[in-house]
């Protein structure tokens, strides 16, 4: 039998029983029973799981009674008037929550006015799937508590005409949103003019305000003219019990994680949930609701992973090999090898090794600049030396620092010894890119500077990308006065501003005051990567349009006590945030006191806004004291070339930005383009040659650009059970084709060894003394073994006439056969 048939039995041996553990594995995710048995599972389309139910011993408490009312087939939760839409066992509830609203007529008066309210027993809203939204264009609307003592949010949306407002845009013009606190279990939403809506009542008549489901709401122009929306899905969050996993474990009698499953401590109220173990899928509520999947799945993933890997990493080692190739390793080692030394021979380290003598190419480290690379010091082999990492590589630098060593005495001191980095066998890819033109400044004290920026003419595109370097080493942008912190070629541009503060004393008097006021000539506030941010416990709050008014948008945060207040919690008890409109070149925040900080003074003396990159600021209750001592913070620009498109600026390649192996993207925050280098190259499109070859490998399972500058690499999620039933069908597929081929090899060794009895047992004599010509008249004829079984029913014993003593059976109609 050859190797390969011997390889496909082996494969049949191995995944015939895995095959079967698959389709097992498969069979196994169907759906079992959600509720319990002999209890109704649905109510109209919701599907009611355990511990939910519609009767007594079908819930596991009065909180997870669901009532199905008879008349509409609707279910609501408990006895009351909430509708439920959705059960979900990860532990949420959908129901449906009424719109507030507030219409006016042409002449200011009142039509209709609703401010719905919402009171829960037990499970609370969720602070991490729901928004306050509110629409209109003269209109300022706030959620709070029932009683109005606990927490109070809320945001304002202004704008003067219709074409300023942007659909899908809820950033404060004509549309508002901000977060909703942790452990909130009843509310009450609010919503009222400034004016009546009689600036805007040809096409805004009314204010509207709702919670409703992150994602579900998109803002339309339309809904300033006509909402017709009486109401939005909200998600609650459900727990089981008062008590956290550790506590409710003690009472095994009632604690609700059957087997199988893990029990989880909730992060919006008192309990906990319980959720299906890994490997296993069902109810964990239930007894025997968690069902696990073949372990022989697993080993398949197993088997399969450790062969990619392997796979993987023949592909990486043949990369390194390709990258020692192209960056000019080969020409370096030769070279290196021609060196006469007498007190020690050359030596190529690998990047990991330069790496770690360098602390990763640390700044400290640097010991000068040039215009072809960068000199560190560091320690290599016990030594002192010098490391220059080139901007870029060719093949006659590496030779003239080949020449540069030859020309060094040989008892030279060891500090001098150089090291030149290049990309060789112990790196997986080369990057290499210059930031500036050559002679002009790339550095202002710890701001690299990037073409298009540039500190003096002929090193800035135009002046809009001007920086100036004082004699302090401090980074500006133009000739303004807002300091420079970063730029990114990515088009981005970090800026520090002031923030808005409102303080009082004891006796409600103001102490100091101050407003934050930004005005840019060119470059645009990120409205994806800022938010408005306030804090303070008896706070309002605006950002508005500082000349032409074109938008103003802004947040309010309320708190009682410094208890009620979180760390890390900005959805409007202690802190508020709300977004940042498209465009804005210029804004001017202020920031105000309900009751003068009167009630909360103890604590908290003095509210404060500022715009904030959104990843920058994390909020603290030690911030109601003072803000930490902190009176800048950093805020992004969105910068771009001129005022055209891509399309258009195509058009005049003497003025065109985009240089070699780069692509063209139009900006979405403003007129103008931005240039990126293609894919495989990196560096700086904006130069000529910036952008440089890169060897990537893109790795099945991941999504991303793989960039440290860039949005990385991530890994994409995938359904178990999808991955389940995909392994499964795909092994049974397998299964079925080795099955036919070994089916196949099988007949065929059968047939070679039916051959092999024909000649050992004297077939080919007889047939050739039955085809002589001393035979009889009567034609004789030989039968295949299925004709004899056949004729004989299978050498039934019912058709035996005879015996022999030599063990033979003589049968009707025919002679003898051994």
């Amino acid at each position: 039998m050859g190797l390969h048939t011997e390889m496909r039995l082996l494969l049949i041996h191995w995944l015939f029983p895995l095959s079967l553990a698959a389709a097992a594995a498969v069979a196994e995710l169907t759906p079992t029973p959600l509720a319990k048995p002999g209890c109704p599972h649905v109510c109209g389309n919701l599907s009611i799981p355990y511990p939910f139910g519609t009767r007594k011993g079908c819930f596991l408490d009065d909180n997870f009674l669901i009532t199905c009312n008879a008349t509409t087939n609707k279910p609501f939760l408990t006895d009351g008037n909430i509708e439920v839409l959705d059960i979900s066992l990860d532990g949420q509830l959908r129901i449906f929550s009424w719109a507030a609203y507030d219409c006016y007529d042409k002449n200011g008066n009142q039509l209709s006015y609703f401010e719905p309210w919402t009171t829960l027993s037990k499970f609370t809203l969720s602070f991490s799937r729901n928004m306050f939204i509110a629409v209109g264009c003269d209109s300022y609307a706030w959620v709070r508590d029932y009683w109005g003592d606990t927490y109070a949010t809320g945001c304002l949306s202004i704008c003067y005409t219709n074409d300023s407002v942007v659909n899908g845009s809820c950033s404060g013009i004509g549309c508002c949103q901000t977060s909703i606190p942790k452990g909130v279990k009843n509310f009450n939403i609010t919503v009222t003019s400034y004016n009546n809506h009689t600036r805007v009542m040809d096409f805004n008549p009314c204010s509207y305000a709702f919670v409703v489901e992150d994602g579900i709401y998109k803002f339309s122009t339309l809904d300033l003219v006509n909402f017709q929306k009486e109401g939005f899905p909200v998600v609650l969050d459900w727990a089981i019990g008062n008590k956290n996993c550790k506590e409710a474990r003690k009472n095994t009698t009632a604690y609700a994680c059957k087997e199988n499953s893990v029990c989880l401590d909730s992060d919006n109220q008192p309990g906990y949930l319980c959720n299906c173990s890994s490997g296993y899928k069902g109810n964990p509520y239930l007894a025997n609701g968690c069902k696990g999947a073949s372990s022989a799945v697993s080993l398949l993933f197993v088997i399969i992973s450790f062969v990619s890997w392997g796979l993987q990493r023949r592909k990486i080692n043949e990369l390194k090999k390709k990258n020692f190739r192209d960056n000019g390793g080969p020409v370096l080692k030769q070279l290196l090898s021609k060196i006469e030394r007498t007190a020690e021979k050359a030596k190529i380290f690998t990047e990991d090794e330069v790496k770690k003598a360098t602390n990763n190419f640390n700044a400290s480290q640097i010991v000068g600049k040039g215009g072809f690379g960068i000199v560190y010091k560091g320690t290599l082999d016990k030594k002192l030396v010098a490391i220059k990492k080139s901007r870029f590589m060719d093949h006659d630098q590496i030779e003239q620092f080949v020449n540069e060593k030859r020309k060094e005495p040989t008892g030279q001191d060891v500090s001098k010894i150089a090291i030149f980095v290049c990309c060789n066998a112990g790196s997986s890819s080369c990057t290499s890119f210059s930031s500036n033109p050559s002679c002009c400044p790339n550095q202002c004290g710890n701001l690299s500077i990037s073409f298009p920026f540039g500190t003096k003419e002929g090193c800035y595109l135009n002046e809009d990308f001007l920086i100036t370097c004082n004699a302090s080493n401090a980074a500006f942008l133009g000739i303004t006065k807002i300091e420079v912190l970063n730029i990114s070629v990515q088009g981005q541009l970090r800026i520090s501003i002031e923030a808005a503060y409102d303080c009082y004393n004891e006796a409600g008097n103001i102490t100091r005051r101050a407003r934050s006021i930004l005005s840019v000539p060119k470059f645009p506030l990120s409205y994806r990567q800022n938010k408005f941010t306030a804090t303070g416990c008896d706070t309002s709050t605006l950002i508005q349009g500082k000349r032409a008014h074109t938008y103003a948008t802004g947040c309010v945060s309320y708190c009682v006590k410094h208890e009620d207040v979180i760390n890390g919690s900005c959805a409007g008890i202690g802190c508020c945030q709300t977004s940042i409109p498209k465009g804005v070149l210029n804004f001017r925040a202020s920031v105000g006191s309900f009751s003068d900080h009167q009630n909360v003074w103890n604590f908290n003396p003095c509210s404060y806004a500022f715009v904030v990159e959104e990843k920058a600021y994390d909020f603290s209750v030690l911030d109601l004291a003072d803000l930490r001592g902190v009176t800048k913070f950093p805020v992004v620009l969105d910068w771009a070339i001129g005022n055209e498109t891509c399309s258009d600026a195509q058009k005049k390649p003497e003025t065109y930005a985009c240089k070699d192996n780069s692509i063209c993207h139009d900006s979405d925050n403003g007129p103008g383009y931005r240039c990126n280098c293609s894919d495989g190259y990196s560096g700086n499109p904006y130069l000529a040659n910036g952008c440089k070859g890169t060897y990537a490998i893109r790795l099945q399972g991941y999504k991303g650009d793989g960039r440290k500058d860039g949005i990385g690499c991530t890994r994409i999620k995938k359904s178990h059970i999808g991955i389940a039933i995909g392994v499964g069908i795909g092994v049974i597929v397998l299964l079925v084709a080795s099955s036919w081929l070994y089916l196949v090899l099988k007949e065929r060794k059968l047939i070679k060894l039916k051959e092999k009895f024909f000649r050992q047992n004297g077939g080919f004599m007889l047939k050739q003394k039955l085809c002589s010509p001393e035979g009889t008249s009567n034609a004789t004829k030989l039968f295949t073994a299925e004709e004899l079984k056949r004729a004989t029913n299978n050498y039934d014993e019912s058709t035996i006439i005879g015996k022999a003593w030599y063990e033979g059976y003589e049968y009707e109609n025919f002679g003898y056969c051994n």
